[in-house]
Order: C-alpha cells, then structure tokens, then sequence
C-alpha cells in the first residue's frame, strides 16, 4: 500500500514539474500561438504584392514616389512590358517624350506585341504616327517630333464614332485624325518603348497612361497644362476622366526594375534590357528660355517638315505671332518654337534666334586672322634667324 502511494505521489510530482516547466507557443506575425502564417502584402493591384502571403500586414504600397526620375530607352534593346492590360475597344495614351536622333530606329512609345502601335519611325521622318492591324500610319503628324525636346503626345481612339474615330495630338494640339478605322486586334502584351520583339524607342520617357475612353480635346489640353505632370489621378478643369485609367505609370521609383501602376489598377511594368534612369530635368528642360537656329542652306521655304530648325531647349509656352514670311529667319523662328511648343505653360516666353550664314562668316574671319597671326609669328622667327647669322658670319 505505501509503495503505490509512493508510487502515485511519483507520478504527480512527475507531471506537476512538466506542467510548470511547460512554455507557451510562440506566435506568428498574425498573433496566432503556434501558427505559420506567411504575412505579407496580399492585395493584388498593389506594387509590392506577395503571392506567397497568406495574412496581410498593412505593408501594401498601390505606387512607389521616391522623387522625380524619368527612363532612358538606347533604341535596341530596351522597354518596359506592362503584360495584357489593353483590351479590343476604345483608348487613349499618353505619354511625354524626349527623342534623340538615330539612323533607322522605329521609336515606339506605346505599342503592343500585335494589333496597336504609337510611335515616330525614323524611316518616316521622325513623324509621330498610329495605326492598328498592320496599318501603323493611319494617323500621322505632317512635322517631325522634335529630338533632343520633352514633348506631350497623345492619340485616342472611338470605335463608335464614325467607324472608328483616331485622333492624334502634340502638346495638346490636335495634328491628325482619321474616319473608318477598324478596332485593334487583341494584343497579349502592352509596351512602352517597343512593339512587338523589337522597334526600340530612342530616347527618354516621362509618364505614361493608358485609358479605357477617348479622351475629348479639352481634357488632352488639360493634362498638357499641368506644370510638368500629367497628374492623371486628379479630375480637374475639363479633365473629368481619372476612373476610366487603365494604367498610369510615373516613373519615380527611383530604383529595381518594376514600375508602380499609380492608377491603383496593378497594372505594374517590368524593365527590360538596358533601360537608364535618370533625375527628372523636366524643370529645367520644360521652362525657361529657346534657342532656334535656321541652317544657311535652309534659308527659304517654309518650317514644314520640322528639318529646317533645330530646337536646343524648349519652353512650350503660350505665344501667338503674325504669319511668317519664307525668307525671314526670325519669323519663321517663331513659328516653329510656337508649332512645337505652344500649350504647355501659359504665360511668357522669350527666344534667341541664331543665323548659321552670320555664324560661318564670323568662323571664317577668325580662321583668317588666326592664320595671319600665325604666318607673322613664322616671318619674325624667320627674320630673326637670318639676322643673327648675318651677324656672326660676316
């Protein structure tokens, strides 16, 4: 009897000591004792969404701004791809654009894998130009796209409106529109900087957005007017049409090569190829004073075609001017910084204008006087030499 009593007693302390000696379960990341929750962004639009996630911890972030940057694309091998976000049916995009010049590039902006295209080929001349199906002309700017300035471009597209409506504009001007235009096929991929598996663009683009809707004129104008920013998530003035974004990517990431959708529709773009980032410049690219020089063996003839000019720093100001004659340099100096530049700041602008045949006289003058100089410096010298022998060999 006392040894099961001792036996028991043995057996309770025994179990006494493991109750005490017991620890409680830690928690996981959602407060579960002994869970394995994963935690972790779990909202899909969101730029730093985690698929793996099973608790979401508040760290979902719809669009990364971490400053001003804008992209650089090197025209072959470089592009942003957004995936399958642009659908059969109406669009608009737009986009702000800086071209550098290049021999034979295709300078797509925003284009798909198939069916739709926006861009400016060199082999057309540099003209901004749209199309669908094959077809990547149907809409076409009769001036080049400036290199080397920031410029708005936009084109829309209504397939219920007169068989299908295109409309294709440059920093809010309207330059082209075309009637009977069949809807895009379906595309499975969306660019910026590329069409298809190639046609790089060339040069540097700040802000991208694509709609679901034509955008109406006054609203194109509208987003031009926005000091330096589209800001195409805020309704305003005649802009009414911020719920219809399908994508709105600002570029102001910073770092990494994904691109945050500001939209909020998740719509997020990955960098490919040798894509450069840069500070945004447009505060100083995109105000202040232009230069415009008319080249001598361009003296006559009208600005059209954009190749008579070359702009050196843009203002896109808001000016008017009388009708420029073809044979004064200075009116058509201003006819073609108002061409290209007219209705992004309201307000003042100023120019310089430069004549290369009074530049080239001015070069060859000081190659002259230069080169007398130098012929008086050798006739010294060789003055000199002869004297001193005259001297010392008599």
């Amino acid at each position: 009897m006392i040894k099961r009593l001792f036996f028991s007693l043995i057996i309770c302390l025994f179990f006494w000591t493991c109750a005490k000696d017991e620890e409680p379960l830690p928690q996981d990341c959602a407060g579960v004792a002994g869970g394995n929750n994963i935690c972790g962004c779990t909202d899909i639009t969101a730029f730093n969404y985690n698929s793996s996630a099973t608790f979401d911890d508040g760290s979902c972030q719809i669009h990364i701004d971490n400053g001003d940057y804008y992209l650089s694309f090197n025209g072959s091998n470089s592009y942003v791809d957004l995936g399958d976000m642009l659908s059969q049916g109406s669009y608009t995009k737009a986009a702000w654009v800086k071209r550098n010049y290049g021999y034979a590039v295709a300078n797509n902006i925003i284009s798909g894998n198939t069916g739709h295209a926006f861009w400016a080929p060199q082999n057309q001349g540099a003209k901004l130009s749209a199309g669908h199906n094959g077809s990547y002309t149907v809409v076409q700017d009769p001036d080049s796209l400036p290199d080397a300035v920031w410029t708005f471009v936009a084109v829309t597209y209504d397939p219920d409106v007169a068989s299908g409506t295109m409309t294709l504009y440059t920093n809010g001007a309207q330059v082209d529109q075309a009637t009977g235009v069949a809807p895009q096929e379906e595309s499975t991929n969306t660019y910026i900087g590329q069409f298809n598996n190639g046609n790089i663009w060339y040069g540097s683009i700040d802000e991208v957005a694509i709609w679901n809707k034509a955008l109406g004129t006054s609203e194109i104008a509208e987003l031009v007017n926005s000091d330096n920013d589209m800001n195409a998530t805020l309704d305003r003035g005649s802009y009414v049409s911020s719920g219809d974004l399908a994508g709105y990517w600002k570029m102001n990431e910073g770092e990494g090569i994904y691109l945050s959708d500001a939209s909020g529709n998740g719509n997020n773009g990955t960098i490919e190829g040798n894509v450069e980032l840069y500070n945004d410049e447009s505060t100083s690219d995109r105000s202040g004073s232009i230069t415009i020089r008319a080249y001598s063996n361009k003296r006559t003839g009208n600005h059209q075609g954009g190749s008579h000019y070359k702009v050196n720093n843009s203002n896109q100001g808001d000016c008017s001017i009388p009708s420029p004659s073809n044979t004064d340099f200075e009116d058509q100096a201003h006819a073609v910084a108002c061409h290209y530049l007219f209705g992004h700041f309201n307000g003042g602008w100023t120019n310089t204008f430069e004549n290369d045949f009074l530049i080239n006289i001015m070069n060859y003058l000081n190659t002259i006087i230069l080169a007398l100089v130098s012929f008086y410096v050798l006739l010294l010298t060789v003055v000199f030499f002869f004297q001193r022998n005259l001297l010392y060999h008599p």
